[in-house]
């Protein structure tokens, strides 16, 4: 597997550079075939893939979440957005880590005329 970053895009020397990407595959005796789809074993290529998806957080009726920030005291998130209101939210974590942090609608500041782009508590509280 290659990536191939655009260094010109961050003002570097203007080509493309093909880099191996790190695996997490024992190197194959096949110079040829590091890195390669072909040098995995058959039993780990349906087992051992990198899967992948899309979430999607419709916070906002379906508008974009453009600005949210944490109370400093209390376990609350305050996300404003593309529909013209600020959502307040619960954070609410398992103390053993061992699962995701979960947010609870607690209400909404629904008076803004246009999509609010910047949001911040008080550092106080």
């Amino acid at each position: 597997l290659f990536f191939s970053p655009l260094e010109s895009a961050f003002g570097g020397s203007g080509s493309e550079v093909a880099r191996p990407v790190p695996s997490v595959f024992p190197p194959s005796p096949n110079p040829s075939l590091r890195g390669d789809f072909r040098s995995i074993p058959p039993e780990k290529k349906t087992t051992e893939r990198m899967r992948g998806g899309t979430v999607q957080i419709n916070w906002h009726d379906l508008q974009p979440v453009l600005t949210l920030d944490f109370h400093p005291v209390s376990r609350r998130l305050a996300t404003g957005g593309g529909d013209h209101d600020i959502k307040i939210w619960a954070i609410a974590s398992d103390e053993s880590e061992e699962k995701l942090p979960t947010a609870s609608y607690v209400s909404s500041l629904s008076s803004h005329s246009s999509a609010v782009n910047v949001l911040r508590f008080s550092p106080s509280g």
